[in-house]
């Protein structure tokens, strides 16, 4: 099984928090939760976070 890591930035600058993530994680979900996020859309990502836990769960 093959695994990736994704490096998402953490709230202290110049710090990294490294996901790992294997072909199971819902990455359509965890990408949405990147778009929504960049766009400054808290309702659109709330939903987002419910619908990734929901899925991880």
């Amino acid at each position: 099984m093959e695994k990736f890591n994704s490096e998402i930035s953490s709230k202290n600058k110049g710090e990294y928090i490294y996901l790992l993530i294997d072909p199971k994680f819902p990455a359509d979900i965890y990408n949405h939760i990147v778009s929504v996020s960049d766009a400054a859309d808290p309702v659109a990502l709330k939903l987002s976070i419910a619908e990734l836990k929901q899925q991880i769960h």
